[in-house]
């Protein structure tokens, strides 16, 4: 373990004892990552914040379910995804039934992509419907199966597939006009 891990369990021993000092030290010191994952599943950044303050009470809450023995950074991306998960079936971005259409999933090659910048993806991954954007990064960014997918957002194994699909073929449209501009100007 090393000293900054040594760092974190102390200061989660301290939040577990309500000290306030301890709580704002771990909101500062995890704040950036944390807005940086929940602008993957927020299309702006006061949705991002949004989910983001939810996550730390929870965190703060639910301290007592931390294994310290674990590392604390992954435990606290699992509160937020879970977080950003709720907070859109709160507030209905997510739909429940079944797609009529199933959309096979194909592989998908996508030149120049390492051309583009951080923010250029996360803009285009922004830009896609709600739905499409969290299957898309629990599949993706966060290796869910589509089964896991389907129970934690209460919708068909095939949605998931198709939802995939979809986003992958959306960000594919998007990305060959910009990865052809690039090639051509790079």
């Amino acid at each position: 373990m090393n000293a900054d891990e040594i760092q974190v369990i102390q200061l989660i021993k301290d939040c577990k004892n309500h000290n306030r000092l301890a709580q704002e030290t771990l909101y500062k010191k995890y704040y950036a990552y944390g807005l940086t994952v929940c602008m993957h599943y927020s299309s702006e950044r006061s949705e991002a914040e949004d989910i983001l303050i939810e996550s730390f009470y929870k965190v703060f809450s639910k301290l007592d379910q931390f294994d310290e023995k674990n590392n604390f950074k992954p435990w606290f991306r699992k509160v937020i995804v879970n977080t950003a998960i709720d907070y859109h079936r709160k507030y209905g971005k997510i739909k429940t039934t079944e797609s009529l259409l199933y959309v096979q999933e194909e592989s998908i090659e996508l030149t120049g992509l390492d051309l583009l910048g951080y923010d250029d993806l996360l803009e285009l991954l922004n830009k896609l419907p709600t739905q499409y954007r969290l299957v898309f990064n629990l599949y993706v960014i966060e290796g869910y199966s589509h089964e896991e997918i389907a129970e934690k957002l209460g919708i068909g194994f095939s949605t998931s597939k198709s939802n995939l699909s979809r986003a992958k073929m959306q960000l594919r449209n998007a990305l060959l006009p910009m990865t052809n501009k690039i090639a051509n100007h790079g």
